[in-house]
């Protein structure tokens, strides 16, 4: 399963949390609509003045929030390519790699980077594992908050979760 779409009750489980590693998605309007298998959150803030509203991709493994493109076009664009729009084949890859190989990939899981690309963690196969969705996010948001604003190369030590 390559994207689920947040019903009420998950979108506004998750948005505290993005909310807190991001923020550009602080403003009152800000909706989550779905996550994916790699753990990222795409939502929409206020609409534009064009009505539109743009559709916005928090990834918590790499420490990024990205304006992608307007919500009609991102439908119309992940309807028609998901794999090749949500990384298939990294997840293939993990897939094939993943000894053994999970059954499926429950929709409160996510793989997601065991050590976040944005405490040094590398881009690789190797630092990815199933994860607990909320789990996930919960630490991710604490952690990011925590760092956003320190230098690259920062030496990081007293970290807080709660």
């Amino acid at each position: 399963m390559l994207l689920r779409f947040h019903d009420a009750a998950s979108a506004a489980l998750f948005l505290p949390d993005v909310q807190l590693a991001f923020r550009q998605a602080e403003p009152s309007g800000t909706e989550l609509i779905a996550v994916d298998w790699h753990g990222r959150q795409y939502l929409t803030l206020e609409p534009s003045s064009s009505g539109d509203p743009m559709v916005y991709r928090a990834d918590i493994g790499f420490g990024d929030f990205a304006e992608l493109v307007a919500l009609a076009e991102w439908r119309e664009v992940v309807g028609e390519r998901p794999a090749e729009v949500l990384d298939g084949d990294l997840l293939d890859r993990f897939l094939a790699a993943t000894d053994p190989t999970p059954e499926g990939l429950a929709v409160t899981h996510c793989i997601g980077y065991t050590t976040p690309l944005f405490l040094g963690g590398e881009d690789a196969i190797s630092n990815l594992a199933v994860s607990d969705l909320e789990v996930y996010w919960t630490l991710g948001s604490q952690l990011l908050a925590q760092v956003r604003d320190l230098p690259p190369g920062t030496p990081i030590s007293g970290i807080r979760l709660s």
